[in-house]
């Protein structure tokens, strides 16, 4: 069996098929494109979340710091006035 004599490889569904797999490709191209700008949108968003996560982090270290050196002082002052 040749493949003329198949119904599937005639050229009118071969273009058929190329022309959908063509359209499903822009298609697809356009939804990327549409995804690209939106996260490019968010960005800035993200960075600014990563930032403030830093900061959060930062002043969380301070305040552990700050209570150590606390309760340090309160057991000197503790054990100094007994």
């Amino acid at each position: 069996m040749s493949n003329n004599s198949n119904p599937d490889n005639s050229p009118n569904n071969r273009d058929a098929t190329l022309a959908f797999v063509i359209q499903s490709m822009k298609e697809h191209e356009q939804s990327l494109d549409k995804l690209i700008r939106q996260l490019a949108e968010l960005k800035p968003q993200i960075d600014s979340t990563k930032e403030l996560h830093s900061r959060f982090e930062e002043i969380e270290t301070k305040l552990s710091t700050l209570e150590k050196e606390i309760k340090s002082l309160t057991s000197y002052l503790t054990t100094k006035n007994k």
